[in-house]
């Protein structure tokens, strides 16, 4: 993290416009002191106002060391940096929720990559919230896959396991980015199905995947949060 203290009003207005510039993503965030946040899939850029002084504002930089290298050069050095200075790549974490025999089945994919490392299944529904929330609201992209316990046990009945749904869902991800001229690498929490054919588009990070990718937590919460908001079984509720 780099922090850049006591700029002036007229510095720090300079500042965004040098920001936008770039096209970060620029998110409203509660907080009476945070003036500006702005998102990229690297690292975020906030900047703060000291609320006893006029003249008196803070940039915060946090990120890969990468990023925060090049951002701080960029607004505080002279050097140069544009939107197309990195080759976009998409990172997508995907996760399950609901494996159980009366529970709607949900699989995400997540791209967030800044998200906190936190493992869904032993965060409170009222808590998850806020996490579910701020997922949808500023990941990169996400998407939804639900199966009703039907299907899922049709699937089942035809040999097919859950880890193959998880695979398909996987492959369909990279096909759809594929098809808009987007690169795209999919990590996976769990292991590698047996009869899978490895796929160099598609990681499996084994077991406790959520605490090893911030793409795969950000995943797994949006599976169990819904997973829990649409459980089937009312003796099973969420916590």
């Amino acid at each position: 993290m780099i922090i850049k203290k006591h700029l002036s009003k007229q510095e720090i207005e300079e500042i965004v416009k040098k920001i936008e510039n770039l096209g970060y993503r620029r998110v409203k965030e509660k907080h009476e002191a945070l003036l500006h946040r702005f998102d990229s899939s690297d690292g975020i850029i906030k900047i703060y106002k000291k609320l006893k002084k006029e003249d008196d504002y803070s940039i915060i930089i946090t990120g890969s060391s990468d990023f925060e290298k090049r951002i701080y050069g960029y607004l505080f050095e002279g050097k140069k940096l544009d939107k197309t200075d990195r080759e976009f790549e998409l990172v997508i974490g995907v996760d399950e929720s609901g494996v159980s025999s009366y529970d709607n089945f949900i699989v995400s994919g997540v791209s967030y990559r800044i998200f906190d490392l936190v493992d869904s299944k032993k965060i409170p529904q009222n808590r998850l919230r806020s996490y579910f929330s701020d997922v949808f609201i500023n990941s990169e992209f996400l998407g939804v896959f639900k199966f009703h316990i039907g299907i899922v046990e049709y699937i089942r009945k035809k040999g097919y396991t859950i880890g193959d749904i998880v695979n398909a869902v996987s492959k369909a991800l990279v096909q759809l980015f594929e098809n808009i001229g987007i690169s795209v690498k999919v990590r996976v929490d769990g292991d590698k199905p047996a009869k899978v054919e490895s796929d160099p588009n598609i990681e499996y990070l084994g077991k406790g995947g959520e605490l090893k990718d911030r793409n795969v937590a950000a995943a797994g919460v949006i599976s169990t949060y819904l997973r829990r908001a649409t459980n089937l079984n009312p003796r099973s509720q969420p916590p």
